[in-house]
């Protein structure tokens, strides 16, 4: 079992994100960075992990939100659910609304959250959080991770990816806190720029760096 080194751990439960009781690594990065990818191979490696992304949908989902989302904006809701492309379009003309569903998410999130880190092993969690520095998160988490690659590897990525063209990649970047900020804000940074191996070869050295086997 892999536990974090003790000078690794910053904080206690009532400093950290959600009051978390165990360490917490906050592993964030943008578009097309390839945070998604390390947060995998983290959790084969043997690592806890908790998507924030994952958690919202999860509160989407829930019937008292559909609800509350219905109640603020009922044109959103389709056949008893939410239709995210409606609501998408809502919240990006009204930043009022984007504000109020937000707050009902956000109110959701630590108890999803600590329910998610009671099924845990009492060692760590690896907390994947694309907003990590722009929500002001950093400092609730016991260090934090970028995944970084450089800006045109990025725009490159994103337009194969969702097939889109290069201008509107630019712009979907630039809504974003730009990687390099990140990266200089991060505790540790993770280059993903490489071949699917050495990208493995990083996180196992990033592993060894701050992790003791039990």
């Amino acid at each position: 079992m892999l536990r974090l080194k003790p000078e690794y751990i910053k904080l206690t439960a009532d400093k950290r994100i959600h009051g978390c009781i165990i360490p917490v690594i906050g592993l964030t990065g943008g578009i097309a960075s390839g945070k998604s990818t390390a947060s995998r191979y983290l959790e084969e490696m043997g690592c806890s992990v908790i998507c924030a992304d994952k958690l919202v949908k999860e509160i989407y989902r829930e019937e008292a939100t559909i609800l509350q989302i219905a109640d603020l904006a009922p044109t959103v809701i389709a056949d008893g659910k939410i239709d995210f492309v409606r609501l998408r379009a809502l919240v990006f003309q009204n930043p009022p609304i984007k504000q109020k569903v937000e707050a009902i998410i956000y109110a959701k999130l630590p108890q999803y959250f600590q329910a998610k880190v009671r099924t845990l092993p009492e060692t760590f969690v690896v907390y994947d959080v694309p907003l990590l520095f722009e929500k002001n998160l950093a400092q609730l988490c016991d260090l934090t991770v970028c995944a970084y690659c450089s800006p045109q590897t990025q725009k490159e990525r994103l337009i194969k990816r969702d097939s889109i063209s290069a201008e509107l990649a630019d712009k979907m970047i630039q809504a974003q806190m730009s990687l390099d900020l990140k990266k200089d804000m991060a505790d540790f940074v993770i280059m993903t720029v490489s071949s699917h191996a050495e990208l493995k070869n990083q996180l196992r050295a990033f592993l060894d760096k701050i992790t003791i086997l039990e």
